[in-house]
């Protein structure tokens, strides 16, 4: 009785991995492994094509709660992106998988280019681009448009009825967070311009706006009526 309160008590020791969007356990060893008692409430688990003793040390970890797992074949490359990025030919590297943690553009990529897309939130892939998605967590939208006429932001966009004028046809305005649309902004304006919206948030707008916005925006949360507008406004005059 006594050696076996002593080995769940040294059992117990081992770390539990929960409530993590991507994790990569490809680098583990296998003793690294056995140092992990349980992985739970994860989107996506990454492990390594390794030997029998990586795989019978996985084995031995209790998953819970894991919506996928990918094998990474040997002589891939993995890439973290978090926050925002843009992935094109200058960027990118052949055989690589790119886990993406936050909004991603993925465009002007030549023919020979081949990567793997891992989504935790929202990217943007230009139509015809050889890019596998291995695993979504978000929303991965694949449409052909002019990368010229896009107006893209880290955080937050406030757009006005200024803004609106300055567009051209088929601008598409997009945010990794929020969008911010002024009550100078009248539906007549945005069809005019026929602006769209991606928004890996929410979109904040008067309800008039509401339909419009509902058929022309990729939105990660929902549209939302707010004195944040009015706050974001007063910002930005300051």
């Amino acid at each position: 009785m006594f050696w076996k309160r002593k080995e769940n008590a040294e059992s117990d020791k081992r770390k539990k991995i929960k409530n993590v969007a991507l994790l990569d356990l490809t680098n583990y060893t296998p003793q690294a492994l056995r140092n992990i008692k349980s992985i739970s409430c994860v989107a996506c688990v990454l492990v390594a094509d390794g030997d029998d003793e990586y795989t019978e040390a996985l084995s031995q970890i209790e998953f819970e709660c894991v919506a996928s797992t990918i094998t990474v074949p040997h002589g891939k490359e993995i890439a973290t992106v978090n926050g925002s990025a843009r992935l094109t030919n200058e960027t990118v590297k052949n055989d690589t998988i790119y886990m993406v943690n936050g909004f991603a553009l993925i465009y002007d990529l030549s023919a020979d280019r081949n990567i793997s897309l891992i989504v935790n939130g929202t990217a943007l892939v230009q139509k015809g681009s050889k890019v596998n998605i291995l695993n979504t967590n978000g929303e991965v939208i694949t449409e052909e448009f002019d990368f010229d006429k896009l107006k893209f932001v880290d955080n937050k966009l406030y757009i006005d009825a200024n803004f609106v004028k300055e567009c051209e046809v088929g601008t598409i305005a997009m945010a990794d967070n929020k969008i911010y649309i002024d009550d100078s902004v009248t539906a007549d304006m945005l069809r005019e311009k026929e602006i769209r919206f991606i928004s890996g948030n929410k979109i904040i707008c008067r309800k008039e706006l509401w339909g419009y916005v509902q058929n022309n925006a990729h939105i990660g949360n929902k549209i939302a009526e707010s004195d944040e507008i009015k706050k974001e406004s007063k910002k930005k005059r300051k």
